[in-house]
């Protein structure tokens, strides 16, 4: 992943402020498939869609929106960074959505509301894919919202695929909504990490190699004698 291809991702920052705007307008663009109200895949997916109004899902998508609202500083910060290599940048984006986004593991964590967003995206995909939805409304109501989502927390779907060792978390809504980056991004920051952790250990390598012995000499790492 490039710096101008992370640089493109401060277009998160848009679907971060819109994130309940986009899918209340979602609901209401429905009125241009009326004249096919008869049609049973367009009675599906507007049934399916109608979920987005649901007390549950609204109050999921406004806990991750107020939370993003309040970090939309350090987002920016992150993501911007001039001194930043790419690989820290992408290690700090990674720790900043797990750790202070969807604040995982701890008791403010936000994993159920982003699980039932997650859940929902999944829901329309599965029905689209298999034929009981109309693919071209779920498309037309949530593309937007449906990339926004998966551009914004795909460091935190990688986690929960390494967590649980299940790379199918997230995919299909990745691969529906997102597809010119599915499966890349988290192969990205793996490599980041390894890269960091490399030069990490390579800086201490060099740090012991050049380190004085009691007699002034720097040590060495062939084998004595």
């Amino acid at each position: 992943m490039s710096r101008s291809e992370l640089k493109q991702w401060t277009e998160i920052l848009t679907p971060w402020i819109q994130t309940i705007g986009l899918m209340v307008a979602a609901i209401f663009a429905l009125v241009e498939y009326q004249d096919r109200k008869d049609d049973l895949k367009i009675q599906r997916s507007t049934t399916y869609l109608a979920q987005a109004s649901s007390q549950e899902l609204i109050e999921a998508r406004s806990k991750l929106a107020e939370r993003q609202h309040e970090l939309v500083g350090e987002l920016r910060e992150i993501l911007l960074a001039k001194d930043s290599a790419q690989d820290q940048i992408n290690a700090a984006y990674f720790a900043f959505v797990v750790e202070d986004l969807v604040m995982h593991g701890s008791e403010q964590s936000l994993y159920t509301p982003f699980q039932l967003t997650l859940g929902f995206l999944d829901e329309g995909v599965v029905c689209a894919k298999q034929g009981l939805c109309d693919e071209e409304v779920i498309r037309a109501n949530l593309t937007e919202f449906g990339r926004g989502f998966v551009r914004s927390y795909t460091p935190y779907i990688c986690y929960l695929r390494h967590v649980w060792n299940d790379p199918s978390i997230g995919k299909r809504a990745e691969e529906f909504y997102n597809p010119g980056a599915a499966g890349e991004a988290c192969k990205a920051y793996k490599q980041s990490a390894e890269r960091l952790l490399q030069a990490k250990g390579t800086d201490k390598a060099t740090a012991a190699e050049q380190r004085p012995q009691p007699d002034g000499t720097p040590l060495s790492r062939s084998p004595a004698g």
